[in-house]
């Protein structure tokens, strides 16, 4: 699987093609290809018949994770399921408003859309207040999912997330590291001339679509749910340097100096 025609790379920014395809045959030319071609996975998780459930005591504030299979990257209904996540998604998303402004459940809530090359997953997620445990966030969060299912987004809330979504492609693709990570995404899924088709997708998005992949994908037996509680006796200090981060945030940085300490 390491060899060279197993390999995407790209350049991007100020220099001659002529001379880089120089230094890349100067440099690399002398490895040679792979004895075979790497062999495409032939085997797929099986069809889930039921809701999968763990509890765990971690490290950790009260929190739910639930994950849905959904599609993988290029599949026709990726883009509206993008464009729910990034409905429910942002402090002025469905989430954050229902949960951590309204019922006040929970500190951070978020959802969304990850397609790889073979298979996707639609994740939810959302941390506890205090007094409030993950079993509610996570009753919370589907009542959210039940009126995406039940009732048409307006179209005028849809059309603020597309052209949001429009923006957030647009500043990705001024930077070179940014249009290089989009060019290696695609070409390592599919090809890399979808970026310049992509957007069009998003933009043709309708209520209906949003609907109909909500009734499809969000149903109870294609779900896994993780459900954490923090670790009997352990408290958290507010620490000050991190006041300005999310739990999420503030939970990578403590995971992270436990792995340095050690």
């Amino acid at each position: 699987y390491y060899a060279p025609n197993n390999l995407a790379a790209a350049l991007v920014g100020d220099f001659d093609p002529d001379e880089a395809i120089e230094f890349a045959n100067r440099y690399f030319g002398r490895l040679s290809r792979g004895a075979r071609p790497p062999l495409e996975p032939r085997t797929r998780e099986m069809p889930q018949l039921a809701e999968k459930r763990m509890v765990a005591s971690a490290d950790t504030t009260p929190q739910v994770s639930i994950r849905y299979h959904s599609v993988r990257d290029g599949h026709v209904d990726e883009p509206p399921l993008v464009v729910l996540g990034q409905l429910l998604n942002g402090r002025t998303g469905r989430l954050y408003k229902a949960l951590v402004e309204e019922q006040e459940v929970a500190t951070s809530a978020f959802g969304g859309q990850s397609g790889y090359k073979y298979e996707g997953l639609f994740e939810l997620r959302g941390t506890a207040t205090q007094g409030t445990t993950p079993e509610e966030v996570e009753l919370a969060i589907y009542a959210e999912l039940d009126r995406l299912k039940q009732e048409l987004v307006p179209e005028r809330e849809l059309q603020k997330v597309k052209n949001q979504n429009a923006a957030g492609t647009f500043r990705d693709l001024r930077s070179n590291y940014g249009l290089m990570m989009q060019l290696l995404i695609r070409e390592g899924n599919r090809g890399w001339e979808h970026i310049n088709t992509d957007p069009a997708l998003y933009d043709a998005v309708t209520p209906e679509d949003i609907m109909r992949v909500a009734n499809t994908y969000f149903t109870p037996e294609s779900r896994a749910v993780a459900i954490y509680y923090r670790t009997e006796g352990e408290e958290f200090e507010a620490d000050p340097l991190l006041a300005g981060l999310s739990d999420e945030e503030q939970q990578q940085v403590r995971q992270m100096r436990t792995m340095i300490s050690q």
